[in-house]
């Protein structure tokens, strides 16, 4: 046993369900116990400090435009452009604001 009040198992605490049905887990001497990893592909987007959610990184084959930023999201993606760029589709392409017109 190990923790502040020994009442961690080694060796235990990997038990069904304790992480994203997307991740491994691992044991190991964190405070929890053990280490939630998301496979090849998916990446963690959970808040700080909660628990591990694994999403497919659709950001990972980069589907908006060069200029834009991608958040990926459960189950999809948003595509933010810079300021000084306008888009007609949610980022997936943006275009230059021309200020001299």
């Amino acid at each position: 046993f190990f923790g502040a009040h020994c009442d961690k198992a080694l060796g235990y605490p990997c038990v069904k369900d304790r992480c994203d049905v997307n991740a491994t887990c691992t044991n190991d001497a964190t405070p929890d116990g053990y280490n939630c990893t998301c496979y090849d592909g998916y990446a963690n987007i959970a808040a700080a400090g909660g628990p591990v959610v694994c999403d497919l990184d659709e950001c990972a084959t980069a589907p908006c435009d060069d200029v834009a930023t991608c958040g990926n999201t459960v189950g999809g993606f948003t595509c933010t452009c810079p300021s000084g760029y306008e888009t007609p589709d949610a980022g997936v392409t943006c275009a230059d604001i021309n200020e001299c017109s």
